[in-house]
């Protein structure tokens, strides 16, 4: 059964989103990853193809449901960085904006009453729920190791890169 345009267009609008979260992430790994903090360069990599999980997964959905898939146009994401403090505030906030766009998409379906889409954005929202706070527990150990805009290196560093390096190893 296809899906109402405008949920379409909403669906389309998500991949996009998606890819553009992939493509900062990569943007951040590769910052990070230049200025030796290979561990945390590692960890935005993996976050980087989990949104592009998150892309296809809308992407099949469209296709499931007989509508046509649109590629858009993704924006260039930013490519310099203060600090690795700040590469991972801003992956939070990535996080934060991509939740409220999953959550007003589910209001679209239930507008439509789209029981089926509706499912699909549960799932996503319990995603972006555990994305937002595996985001926040990072910047909360950046908080108790001290690592600031200003005092980024040294130890504390260091083994945060370290520990952040261990995902999915």
């Amino acid at each position: 059964m296809k899906m109402h345009e405008e949920l379409v267009q909403s669906f389309n609008d998500a991949v996009k989103k998606e890819l553009e979260s992939a493509y900062k992430y990569e943007s951040m790994a590769l910052w990070l990853r230049y200025h030796n903090l290979d561990g945390m360069a590692h960890w935005m990599h993996l976050q980087a193809e989990e949104e592009l999980e998150h892309a296809v997964k809308f992407r099949e959905y469209i296709e499931l449901r007989g509508n046509r898939v649109r590629l858009m146009a993704i924006q260039e994401p930013k490519g310099d960085y203060k600090s690795a403090l700040e590469t991972f505030e801003d992956g939070l906030h990535a996080e934060i904006a991509v939740t409220q766009w999953v959550l007003s998409m589910r209001e679209l379906a239930i507008k439509h009453k789209d029981e089926g889409a509706v499912l699909l954005l549960d799932w996503f929202i319990r995603e972006q729920e555990a994305e937002e706070n595996t985001a926040q527990s990072i910047l909360d150990k950046f908080t108790l190791a001290g690592i600031t805009h200003e005092t980024h290196h040294g130890a504390a560093i260091y083994l945060l890169d370290k520990e952040l390096g261990a995902r999915g190893k």
